[in-house]
């Protein structure tokens, strides 16, 4: 069996990957829970009128589980949310992941923004900083905005040391939004190469919205190689740690990655792993069978001739409840005479918590029952919630993402499904 070895260094990645989605998490109505200081912050500027104090974590494995044993969220949130979370490399001590900023406006009306750079809960010896028109691009989509960049401290805890580390963070408010509705990531990466039957690949690892020193879930290889890393889970350069993929004809796996992400050893795995096939409007939509929580065989054979829109969701997930509301609206216009399918995939620890959430949110079409390695959501690539495709009845998907989300929802149906009507 063929091995490889990719050595990594942490570098700048401003300008070769960029984020998937804008976080989103320090809109406190978005959060699942409260994030808090350990200690109150002090020293925002009086300066500043119509202040929003806003925080958020940095590393979300730590926190919650510190959160847990302080009292702050209850083990059944806590057993929600922890899929993921390795408990054995965390610590029960509170170790300060909190990022902490204060945005406002100064007298002459500029937006500013306050970071607590040295992360001691004191914006008193901060200096506030202008947030300058920007724009953010992200594939085919951009994204207009104001931003200011900052180096801040945050804490950390790995392999049983405790320790503190600057780290390069851009803030970026999206034009429309709110103050509250900052949007912020880490713009370094661990950035390497990798040479595959004599074609060399620029390669970098990287996570899902929220950065985390050591807990890398996604390897980046710059197939096209453009200069840049395209991170979204649904295209051509963005591979699940732990799941094979095909890269110059040759299927691999990774096998190991150490801790700190300094480097990570592949091993060549059956040929049968076939190259990836980017799920963008244009391609064609993998192929389901699922069983309804009815007892029904559904899948794309049962729905020729009519548009899907397949929906992932969970059930504890707050940002699929915002999303329920605009799919009824769907339902309730297209519906089946209407020439749409609806069919949501759900992932719950509990199906008692599936029925509720129906139940209670009036969600009247089918539903499969599919965790996130199940053969839907893995056919699909699902790495959060909502994940929602719309697909012709050709099969081919024509629209995805924040096309069918929201307010864009209707839009985005009454444009293809008006344009089929006879």
């Amino acid at each position: 069996m063929s091995e490889e070895q990719i050595e990594f260094t942490l570098a700048s990645s401003a300008e070769r990957l960029l984020p998937l989605t804008p976080a989103g998490t320090f809109n406190p109505g978005m959060a699942i829970f409260p994030i808090r200081e350990d200690g109150p912050v002090r020293g925002v500027p009086d300066t500043l009128h119509d202040v929003h104090l806003l925080h958020d974590f940095v590393d979300s494995h730590q926190y919650f589980f510190q959160s847990l044993h302080a009292g702050d969220i209850s083990a059944k949130l806590y057993n929600r949310i922890s899929t993921h979370i390795d408990s054995t490399v965390l610590t029960r001590q509170w170790v300060d992941v909190i990022l902490t900023v204060a945005v406002g406006r100064n007298q002459s009306g500029q937006l500013m923004l306050v970071p607590d750079t040295d992360n001691d809960e004191d914006l008193a010896d901060e200096e506030p900083r202008i947030l300058l028109p920007d724009k953010v691009v992200l594939g085919s989509r951009s994204f207009s905005g104001r931003s200011v960049e900052a180096n801040v401290k945050v804490d950390y805890f790995e392999a049983g040391i405790r320790g503190q580390r600057s780290i390069p963070v851009r803030f970026f408010l999206p034009e429309g939004a709110k103050a509250h509705q900052l949007d912020w990531y880490i713009q370094v990466h661990p950035v390497g190469s990798w040479t595959v039957r004599g074609q060399e690949y620029p390669v970098a690892l990287g996570f899902r919205t929220l950065f985390r020193f050591g807990r890398y879930e996604f390897f980046y290889v710059d197939v096209n190689l453009d200069g840049r890393f395209d991170p979204d889970p649904t295209g051509l350069e963005s591979y699940s740690i732990g799941m094979p993929f095909n890269i110059g004809g040759t299927g691999w796996r990774i096998e190991e990655l150490r801790v700190d992400g300094s480097s990570l050893r592949l091993a060549a795995v059956d040929s049968t792993v076939l190259p990836r096939l980017a799920l963008r409007a244009g391609n064609a939509a993998p192929e389901f069978t699922g069983v309804t929580l009815a007892g029904d065989s559904l899948g794309l054979e049962n729905l020729r001739g009519r548009f899907v829109l397949l929906h992932f969701w969970a059930p504890w997930c707050v940002y699929s409840q915002r999303e329920f509301a605009y799919l009824r609206g769907a339902h309730e216009e297209f519906g089946e005479d209407g020439g749409l399918a609806i069919v949501g995939v759900v992932e719950a620890e509990q199906l008692a918590d599936v029925h509720r959430a129906i139940r209670e949110h009036r969600l009247l079409w089918p539903h499969i029952y599919q965790a996130r390695e199940d053969p839907i959501p893995s056919a699909y690539r699902v790495v959060g919630f909502p994940t929602t495709y719309l697909i012709d009845p050709d099969r081919t998907i024509v629209a995805q993402g924040s096309a069918v989300r929201g307010d864009s929802l209707l839009v985005t149906l009454r444009m293809h499904l008006t344009s089929r009507a006879p």
